[in-house]
């Protein structure tokens, strides 16, 4: 079981790093990251996906546009940030449950990027 929990987490990892290296628009990405949360991750209601759906958009709009005028470590600065703020966004989506899932999820995908 954890075995094929570790599977999923770098087929994911790796399919949102190659669309994310592909130049994907902030719409494809949003769509990506929330099909892959509810899909893979936790299960949505309707109203959630589309709630988590805007949220994830937000954010994507919002590094993009600072990929076009910052450097990469002011990038990777500004997203630390953003990924706080839209945890808290995402927090009011879930139930507790299923946001403790979500930050097991993104926290593993943290330390995956960092080595």
């Amino acid at each position: 079981m954890i075995k094929q929990g570790l599977i999923i987490l770098l087929i994911v990892v790796s399919t949102i790093t190659v669309f994310a290296q592909r130049g994907m628009s902030a719409k494809e990405f949003a769509k990506q990251e929330t099909r892959l949360l509810k899909d893979e991750i936790i299960d949505l209601t309707e109203i959630q996906t589309e709630r988590i759906y805007n949220v994830n958009l937000k954010y994507a709009n919002k590094i993009q546009e600072y990929k076009k005028s910052a450097s990469r470590e002011q990038v990777f600065e500004i997203r630390d940030r953003l990924k706080k703020q839209k945890n808290t966004d995402i927090k009011k989506i879930l139930t507790n449950e299923q946001y403790n899932k979500y930050i097991e999820f993104t926290s593993k995908q943290t330390e995956r990027r960092k080595r």
